[in-house]
């Protein structure tokens, strides 16, 4: 079952700059058109959905590039880039609820249709630019965050394939005076990955694994809401960690899947914004709020309405504030690895026929595992409540319904998946019939047809023979990981590790994505943060089964 779509603003040239829908431009240098050539114009903005476990995170953007084909390769020639002036850095927490940040303005593209897009980011590894200098930042990506103990952290954000670009695949066109206005969309909560630190510190690490999203503008519209400010544990209730979600049937009508997803403020509104209206004046969505301390409700039908805004039309989920009620939650993780390492776990339910006669899943929730160990460590919570159901009325409030879901009081259905993997068997998962966390093994997942496994081989040289002790090789595509291995035996005097199990084309079937970045991520018992050693090509599975790559560490 795939994931999701969305759109960019952002950066500290920028900072409070921002408004629920002022688009401050703050442009970007460029390419030009050949001579003679009808151009439009095209401005890019950064939007986030939630951003809970994180008090800030800032990400250095570079460029933005376009091409009209997705079966083009990185290295194609007819890629058109926009590099900024000047880096320019932002904090990508503040850009959820509707608000949305400009990085690129006014950019000139020869008209037509196009497929990809390919956003750069300055690796937090290089020197400080002066953006991130400007907002008194350790690092270009930096994540700020609370630890268990109260006291607050600095960490670096790991980019991991920052000369690759994070990219996008989807189609819109690009018309002589009609602007084109794009939001691109990181979803924090999922884009990062928290994880124990390699380096054994007791403090958490973090990587970026992005599964961006964009919106058209002109084909989006807005819901608002409101849940029961009351209960919310800031004003001394006891929900926490709201998170409002934006569902719709899949495209290949199996489950409910997210579209767009926002948080509560303190006084209980929220503002999903921008939600795709595509092929239509209005499409209907559901609405599902969960959280913690709390039981899931969702809101059924919700219409949105093309052209709507935060503060014009903007479809109301509820005249009244949508109650919450507190509820109980237990903890699981997982007995075994998930291969491969770049895999998350959705966690579904299903409503009881009695009240939806052809019943889909709704995705409740959803986390990545370790991208370096194929876990998920840190115990992760679940609801043990019932779901509350209700029927969006216009002008009026819903009324709501308790239910069991079919997976069983307080049951998900865990599926795991990867981008172009067939998705896991799904595995049931209960509240535990004692104490408060319960254990699930994910099945392997398997490359989906049409495509094939392939496999990369990456011969390993050392320029200074035991100066790293320990290393993963990371293999990215798109800029999110896809598989890491232990590399630590190679790392004293060299040596070869293959990865297998990646999904790549043949010759009948192509696989037009399957071009794949590798990276060494090592470090000894002094290091205070991993090096990271870039593979310099990169592997072209598009039509073959296996390539061998070569890195030296320096």
């Amino acid at each position: 079952m795939n994931r999701r779509s969305t759109w960019l603003y952002g950066t500290a040239a920028c900072a409070g700059l921002f408004l629920t829908l002022g688009l401050t431009a703050c442009g970007g240098g460029g390419s030009s058109s050949p001579s003679g050539t009808t151009t439009g114009q095209v401005s890019v903005a950064l939007a986030d959905a939630p951003s809970l476990d994180f008090d800030h995170v800032w990400v250095t953007v570079k460029q933005i590039d376009f091409h009209p084909l997705d079966t083009a390769s990185p290295m194609d020639s007819q890629w058109i880039k926009f590099p900024l002036a000047a880096p320019m850095t932002t904090d990508l927490t503040r850009y959820a609820n509707g608000n949305l940040a400009q990085v690129f303005s006014g950019l000139s593209l020869p008209a037509g249709t196009y497929r990809q897009i390919r956003l750069i980011l300055i690796d937090d590894e290089a020197a400080l630019t002066a953006s991130a200098l400007a907002d008194t930042l350790l690092y270009n990506d930096q994540v700020d965050y609370t630890d268990a103990a109260g006291a607050s952290r600095h960490a670096p954000l790991e980019i991991i394939g920052p000369r690759q670009g994070i990219n996008l695949l989807g189609t819109f066109t690009v018309s002589a005076g009609a602007p084109l206005n794009l939001v691109l969309d990181f979803d924090l909560d999922d884009d990062v990955v928290r994880f124990p630190d390699s380096l054994g510190s007791g403090l958490d690490a973090f990587t970026l694994k992005p599964n961006l999203r964009y919106f058209d503008l002109a084909q989006s519209g807005a819901i608002v809401g409101k849940v029961d400010p009351t209960q919310l544990a800031v004003n001394g209730g006891t929900a926490y960690n709201l998170i409002i979600k934006a569902e719709q049937v899949s495209a290949d009508g199996t489950h409910h899947q997210v579209a767009r997803a926002t948080t509560v403020r303190s006084d209980g509104t929220f503002t999903l914004f921008p939600v795709s209206v595509a092929g239509g004046a209005s499409q209907n969505y559901d609405v599902l709020v969960r959280g913690r301390a709390m039981e899931t409700l969702i809101v059924r039908g919700v219409p949105v309405t093309v052209g709507t805004t935060p503060t014009g039309g903007a479809t109301q989920v509820s005249a009244a504030p949508l109650p919450i009620t507190a509820g109980s939650e237990y903890t699981m993780n997982l007995s075994s690895a998930v291969s491969p390492t770049g895999s998350w776990v959705n966690f579904f339910q299903t409503l009881p026929a009695a009240l939806d006669p052809a019943p889909l899943p709704y995705e409740v929730r959803f986390r990545h595992v370790n991208p370096f160990t194929g876990l998920i460590e840190i115990p992760f919570p679940l609801s043990a409540g019932a779901i509350h159901v209700g029927n969006f009325v216009a002008g009026g409030s819903p009324g709501f319904v308790a239910a069991v879901p079919q997976q069983g009081a307080g049951g998900f259905a865990a599926v795991g998946g990867a981008p172009q993997f067939a998705s896991s068997a799904s595995v049931s998962t209960l509240p535990p019939p004692s104490g408060t966390n319960t254990s699930i093994l994910v099945p392997q997942l398997a490359v989906a047809p049409p495509y094939a496994p392939g496999q990369i081989t990456v011969n390993i040289a050392t320029a200074t023979p035991g100066r790293f002790t320990h290393g993963e090789l990371i293999v990215s595509r798109f800029g999110m990981i896809v598989n890491t291995l232990p590399i630590d035996a190679d790392l004293a005097s060299g040596g070869s590790v293959t990865m297998p199990n990646l999904p790549s084309g043949t010759s009948a079937s192509p696989d037009h994505r399957a071009y794949y970045y590798g990276w060494l991520r090592v470090w000894n018992p002094t290091s205070t943060r991993p090096h990271i050693v870039p593979v310099l090509a990169f592997a072209d599975l598009t039509t073959m089964s296996s390539a061998t790559l070569n890195v030296t560490i320096p």
